[in-house]
């Protein structure tokens, strides 16, 4: 969205990528950024989390590793230990250091020993898109129902939308959440739902299936809109999670609707990941 509103003022955006593919993503990560060089043709060069640290005058953190780090554990510890080093080495080298929150922006203060506090810049969303897409897709519910759908990390606070949610249930009888997603907080997160009495509120959906995946994919891609992307995990073989779902599986119910995977990556010890977009020719000019 940056990028575009961006490049609708007249500038010109370049974005780089890993071209080379890994089965270890922090390794994929540490060979991209030996890869990067830095250009005098560019006014500013933005680096994303650890990306970016050997040559970018900006360092923009979503989260801060050094804070996920601590809920981890294995072989998963030691590669995010890693990539936290040279988020450090990043927001260290930087001239300007970007948060999207108060709480990552303390703990990037605190974690990586930052004189000053970090500016704060709240995600950009696309309103515009947003209801145009809501509108294409209106809720099949007359109940109010809320979803999140993520990683189960601290810096989520979670916490704080299950204690809305029981606070909220007096004002709204028919109030319903919908929480799609897994991570190192899920037990600590279903034993406070449980302590709120929930259990009527909130329906914890996990990670979806190859079934789920194909009711749900149209719906999720008006959603995103035809120049957004949608990512798809599913656990590997290895993790000794059960599922059907393999990158094979996902590119089954994609490509006939006109999308195409444009990147496949390990994303822990459990899980893997693949990229989709719609096609360059599908898309409108």
């Amino acid at each position: 969205m940056l990028a575009r509103a961006l490049e609708g003022l007249g500038h010109q955006v370049v974005i780089e990528t890993p071209r080379l593919h890994m089965p270890v993503y922090t390794l994929e990560r540490l060979l991209f950024n030996r890869t990067l060089r830095s250009a005098s043709d560019f006014d500013v060069t933005v680096g994303f989390d650890m990306d970016g640290y050997r040559i970018a005058d900006v360092a923009s953190l979503k989260g801060v590793i050094a804070d996920e780090v601590r809920f981890e554990s294995g072989l998963t510890r030691l590669t995010m230990g890693w990539q936290a080093r040279c988020e450090r080495l990043h927001v260290e080298r930087a001239r300007r250091v970007l948060c999207t929150s108060r709480y990552s922006a303390g703990r990037a203060q605190e974690f990586y020993g930052l004189e000053q506090p970090p500016c704060i810049v709240p995600e950009l969303i696309d309103l515009r898109q947003w209801r145009r897409a809501l509108a294409a897709c209106p809720a099949d519910s007359a109940a109010f129902t809320l979803l999140f759908v993520g990683r189960f990390y601290r810096r989520k606070r979670l916490d704080v939308l299950l204690d809305a949610a029981a606070k909220l249930r007096a004002r709204i009888p028919d109030l319903k959440l919908r929480i799609v997603g897994g991570g190192p907080c899920r037990s600590k997160l279903h034993a406070l739902a449980r302590g709120l009495n929930l259990e009527d509120t909130v329906a914890w959906l996990g990670d979806v299936s190859r079934a789920e995946l194909a009711r749900k994919w149209v719906p999720l891609t008006r959603a995103v809109g035809p120049t957004g992307a949608v990512w798809v995990a599913w656990p590997k073989k290895a993790s000794g999670v059960p599922t059907d779902m393999t990158e094979h599986a996902v590119r089954d119910v994609v490509l006939p609707t006109g999308w195409v995977d444009t990147k496949v990556c390990a994303i822990d010890d459990t899980w893997s990941g693949l990229k989709c977009v719609l096609r360059l020719e599908r898309r409108p000019s």
